[in-house]
């Protein structure tokens, strides 16, 4: 399980392999198999691939699909009860309009899923702190005076279209 705080690491991208394919995960990067988005409270958020193979073969829900799982109390460390919030297909977003109490939103958006390898991984982004507004260039980026005010840019790294991120410092 790797652990990311977004309020300190506002833009971040992982490869996620499933549980069904966590034995064949032999490269050097390591893909976790669960992200814990901390929240600084006790209903975390966890994301996975729900990958259909092995002893997940026969799921009755989310095949190949990111699974976005909020929990309800522990700290996700004790038992506690869990929301399956979202399950996303590549391209697809889901928004926390007021992530952890801050007045932000958190975005969990699905850039690729690719199952004809072994393991079969899945890219997430994680966007905190602005609407998530794709972009190619700088000047796509403007400030709304709601989100992310501080100096806009448009940020590639993980491809094009990229995301529009603000440096926090109006």
């Amino acid at each position: 399980k790797v652990k990311v705080d977004p309020r300190t690491t506002p833009l971040s991208s992982f490869t996620l392999v499933g549980i069904g394919e966590f034995d064949k995960n032999i490269n050097s990067s390591k893909y976790p198999v669960v992200l814990k988005i901390e929240t600084g409270t006790l209903q975390d958020y966890f994301v996975g691939f729900n990958r259909a193979v092995g002893p997940n073969a026969q799921n009755a829900e989310a095949d190949n699909e990111v699974t976005i799982i909020q929990v309800e109390g522990g700290d996700g460390l004790n038992i506690a009860q869990s929301y399956l919030k979202a399950h996303l297909i590549s391209g697809e977003v889901y928004t926390i309009g007021n992530f952890a109490n801050t007045g932000e939103p958190l975005s969990v958006k699905v850039l690729s899923i690719n199952t004809s390898t072994e393991p079969g991984t899945a890219v997430i982004q994680i966007t905190f702190g602005s609407e998530l507004h794709e972009c190619t260039t700088n000047n796509e980026c403007y400030d709304d005076n709601v989100f992310c005010n501080g100096e806009e840019s448009c940020d590639t790294s993980e491809g094009s279209p990229g995301l529009c991120v603000s440096s926090g410092n109006p």
